[in-house]
C-alpha cells in the first residue's frame, strides 16, 4: 500500500495533547487537560488520516506535534497521562490490538519512513471508537521534556474491513504532520517499512 503523507492532523487532547492531552506538570499538583488544535476540518469516511481507520484490515498512523504548538496550547514539562481524539462519526467496528506509542523527535516534518524509538504507552487492546472525545488513559505515562517535538503512533490489525474510517476533527499544516498506511499486511504495527 502507498504511504499517505498529510499536512493535516487530528486535534489531540492530551491529559495534555484537536488532540487532547492530560498531563501532570512537574511543578504543580493535579492534572491539566490541554487541547492541541482547533479541529476545523474532518476527514471523509474513506479518507485519511484517521486514528481509527478501517478501510483496510490494518492501519498505522504517526502524528507529529511540534514543541512550539504544544507549548502554545499550555503544555509544559511533565507526565502525559492520557490522550484523546475528537470523533465526529465512529468507524463502527472494534479495532483488534489497538496500540499507542509515543516518543520525542528532532524531525520538523514526517516522511514515508516511520519515526523509530517510540515507547509503548497504551495497549495493545481491542478498542471500539465512539462519537465525541475518545480518551485513552495511558498504561505508562509519557514524560515530555517540554522542548522536544512529539510523535504519536497508533496502530491496529483487525483482520477484517468494515468499510469506513472514523471521521475525526483535524487541522491543516504547512508541513507533513501525519503519515498513515492502511494495509492488509498483518505485520503493519511491527514492520519497520510499514508496508
Amino acid at each position: 500500500m502507498k504511504d499517505m503523507l498529510h499536512p493535516i492532523r487530528k486535534p489531540l487532547f492530551l491529559s495534555l495533547l484537536s488532540l487532547s492531552l492530560q498531563f501532570a506538570p512537574e511543578c504543580a499538583t493535579g492534572q491539566v487537560y490541554v487541547q492541541v488544535g482547533t479541529g476545523t476540518l474532518t476527514n471523509g469516511a474513506n479518507q485519511s488520516p484517521s486514528p481509527y481507520a478501517n478501510t483496510q484490515p490494518g492501519s498505522r498512523l504517526q502524528m507529529l506535534f511540534t514543541a512550539s504548538e504544544l507549548q502554545a496550547a499550555g503544555m509544559s514539562v511533565g507526565q502525559i497521562t492520557s490522550i484523546g481524539f475528537d470523533v465526529v462519526n465512529p468507524s463502527g467496528t472494534t479495532l483488534i490490538g489497538y496500540s499507542i506509542r509515543m516518543g520525542a523527535t528532532g524531525a520538523s516534518a514526517l516522511t514515508a519512513t516511520w519515526e523509530g524509538g517510540l515507547s509503548s504507552v497504551w495497549g495493545p487492546l481491542d478498542y471500539t471508537d465512539a462519537a465525541g472525545w475518545s480518551e485513552h488513559t495511558l498504561d505508562a505515562p509519557y514524560f515530555w521534556d517540554g522542548t522536544s517535538n512529539l510523535v504519536i503512533d497508533v496502530c491496529h490489525y483487525t483482520g477484517a474491513t468494515a468499510g469506513q474510517n472514523a471521521r475525526v476533527r483535524q487541522d491543516a499544516f504547512a508541513f507533513t504532520a501525519a503519515v498513515q498506511r492502511n494495509t492488509p499486511n498483518p505485520a503493519v504495527c511491527t514492520d519497520p517499512g510499514g508496508t
